[in-house]
């Protein structure tokens, strides 16, 4: 019984951390947005960490470029170059 609670301890501990570090990587919130939201996370324990790191990565996926572009083009997530169209390579003369 003691070593179950010592690992639910720990894994708290653990998400609190995670949940924390998350909060304090974020650019986007005023210092009192993450005051707040660490507030939340130590005083709520498993629940607080959990809606946190729910907002958080849910905002960063929502703002995550389909495509992302550099020097030699455009290209999808599968690393697909989206520059050239299959109808302009037939008529470069190839």
């Amino acid at each position: 019984m003691g070593i179950a609670v010592t690992l639910l301890v720990v894994a708290l501990v653990i998400s609190n951390i995670y949940a924390t570090r998350l909060v304090l990587s974020e650019d986007t919130y005023e210092p009192s947005q993450k005051y707040c939201q660490i507030a939340i996370v130590w005083i709520i324990p498993i629940i607080g960490s959990v809606i946190v790191c729910g907002i958080i990565l849910s905002e960063r996926a929502e703002s995550k470029p389909l495509r992302s572009s550099n020097d030699e083009g455009f290209y999808d997530d599968g690393g697909v170059d989206l520059s050239h169209s299959a109808s302009t390579e037939s008529l470069d003369g190839d």
